[in-house]
């Protein structure tokens, strides 16, 4: 009988922490490409957990807000092969299976949260993810934003946590302008960002 190959606890880490690496900067290219500014984007899990699972991206909230972001980090996984997304995970109550395990799809939960206040029935909230995520397909398809996303990604397993600033001109193709450093700047100084279990910190 033929035996696969075996790999070894720290292969297994690695690989999931570069799966972590692509679906934060799926979010973070993104939120950056729709016109946000995120503080930062993470791969470093928190409560001394070495599985590399979790990341954290924290986008700063904004009237314009796009959520296309909030869908491409599985997009991302979707691409990668390393997630088998089917039509009912539109549902925020079903899950995605990703490398043999399942996880709750949070990045739907974390859409429903925004929809939730406006009071409409669940199937307009399905609908609005079904379109979301389609523009989210078609975003990551992009052939020069998939470059940027691998470069982000990249950069992420080397240095384990990125701030705007180190990832907005790969990301847009332009500097932060002053503007947006005295944005970035006040949010710092007005909060005290905590890198949280999920996908994804929202303040």
């Amino acid at each position: 009988m033929k035996r696969g190959r075996y790999v070894s606890s720290k292969e297994k880490r690695r690989q999931q922490q570069l799966d972590t690496a692509f679906h934060e900067a799926g979010h973070a290219v993104t939120a950056l490409l729709t016109g946000s500014l995120i503080d930062f984007v993470t791969i470093t899990s928190p409560q001394n957990d070495t599985t590399g699972r979790t990341g954290t991206t924290r986008v700063l909230l904004t009237s314009a807000l796009d959520l296309i972001y909030f869908l491409a980090g599985e997009t991302v996984d979707k691409k990668r092969q390393v997630a088998d997304i089917t039509p009912e995970e539109d549902d925020p109550t079903t899950f995605i299976q990703r490398r043999g395990r399942f996880y709750g799809s949070t990045d739907v939960r974390a859409v429903l949260d925004f929809y939730a206040t406006e009071g409409a029935p669940l199937s307009q909230w399905t609908d609005r993810i079904r379109a979301l995520r389609r523009q989210a397909e078609d975003m990551v398809a992009r052939s020069e934003v998939w470059i940027k996303i691998e470069t982000v990604a990249h950069l992420l397993m080397e240095r384990q946590t990125l701030r705007c600033e180190d990832i907005y001109e790969t990301a847009v193709d332009k500097p932060l302008s002053q503007n947006q450093l005295n944005e970035l700047n006040a949010y710092r100084a007005s909060s005290s960002p905590v890198i949280n279990n999920g996908d994804y910190s929202l303040t």
